[in-house]
This record gives C-alpha cells, sequence and structure tokens, in this order.
C-alpha cells in the first residue's frame, strides 16, 4: 500500500468564506503523534513578526529624537537670531541718546565760551516700549549709554561731555523722556515728559 503524506486542512463551516476555512500552509495541525516535523519547527521558531515591530519602533524612536533635535536647534537658532537683532536696534539706539547728550554738552559750552549762560535746557526723547517683543532698561552713566534686556541682549555705547551726567535707568515701559540741563548744578538729568 501506497500512502500519501498529506497535510490536513480544517473544513469547519464559516460565515465569511462561504462554509470553508482556509488555514495558511504552514499553521496546521499535526496528526502524527511524537516530535514535530520540520516545517512546524520552521513556523515556531520563525521570528520575523518580531524584528519587524522592533524595527518599527527603533524607526519610529529615531525619527522623533531626529525631530525633536531639529525643533530645538531652530528654536535656538530663532533665539540667537533675536538676541542679535536685539544688540544691533540697542546700539543704535544708544547711539542716538549719546549723540542727544553730546548734543546739549556742546550747546552749553559754546553758550559759555562766548560768555552767555544757559540756566535751563531740554531735550525731549521717545524710546520704543519693546525691541523683539521684549522690555528692555537704559542705564545712562557720566561716560556710557548702557542698554540690556532680561534675555541677555545688552549694548554699551561710550560718550565723552564735560558736563556732568547724572546717573539714571529708564524703562521702556514709560517711552517719553527728556534730557534735562541744570545751568545750576552744571548737570545733564533725566526726567519723564
Amino acid at each position: 500500500m501506497n500512502f500519501k503524506k498529506m497535510k490536513p486542512q480544517i473544513n469547519a463551516p464559516s460565515r465569511a468564506s462561504g462554509g470553508r476555512i482556509h488555514v495558511c500552509q504552514r499553521a496546521y495541525v499535526s496528526m502524527h503523534h511524537g516530535g514535530h516535523n520540520a516545517d512546524e519547527r520552521r513556523f515556531i521558531k520563525n521570528e520575523d513578526a518580531v524584528s519587524i515591530a522592533l524595527g518599527f519602533i527603533l524607526m519610529f524612536s529615531i525619527t522623533v529624537l531626529v525631530f525633536s533635535a531639529i525643533v530645538l536647534s531652530f528654536d535656538t537658532l530663532s533665539q540667537q537670531s533675536k538676541k542679535s537683532a536685539m544688540q544691533g536696534s540697542f546700539e543704535i539706539m544708544g547711539s542716538g541718546l549719546a549723540v542727544r547728550i553730546t548734543t546739549m554738552d556742546t550747546l552749553v559750552n559754546i553758550s559759555n565760551s562766548y560768555g552767555g549762560r544757559v540756566n535751563t535746557l531740554e531735550y525731549d526723547f521717545s524710546i520704543p516700549a519693546s525691541i523683539a517683543n521684549e522690555g528692555y532698561s537704559v542705564n545712562i552713566t557720566n561716560n556710557q549709554v548702557i542698554i540690556e534686556s532680561d534675555n541677555g541682549a545688552k549694548a554699551w555705547v561710550p560718550f565723552n561731555t564735560s558736563t556732568n551726567i547724572t546717573q539714571a535707568t529708564i524703562y521702556s515701559s514709560a517711552q517719553d523722556y527728556k534730557f534735562i540741563y541744570n545751568g545750576t548744578a552744571n548737570a545733564i538729568e533725566i526726567g519723564r515728559q
């Protein structure tokens, strides 16, 4: 007798396939007693699904890390750009304030050199409420204008006057100020308009 070794199929009624369930060739039930044949061992040891899942998890994790690094680098670059722009604006504004102070000093010195006397001289000026959406402070000393903000942007502009400067710090929240020359004290003061 010649018996063919056949792989059994499970035939059971099913609504989805019209009464017959088809099972993958590798997923069959062994009908013989004893050990597993080679196909069953290969099916049991097959780790393709595990490597696909691990590959997906690794690729997803790497993608998230790379995306996060790119977002952080753009944020850092934008903060550096903002700080650089603020420093440039601070230098321009500080130069303007230094020019106003030296102009007042020059006017007083010219008047005094021709025998005149200046009792009071006022020079109105305004500063922006914010630069790059940041508030800032302006510290005017006897020989320099120092402008700085909370994010670390800072600029200082030196100037030279023969008139004393009353040291003062002004803030961007109040925008309108004036330089006042006081002839009796021979000093330039800073006040609000």
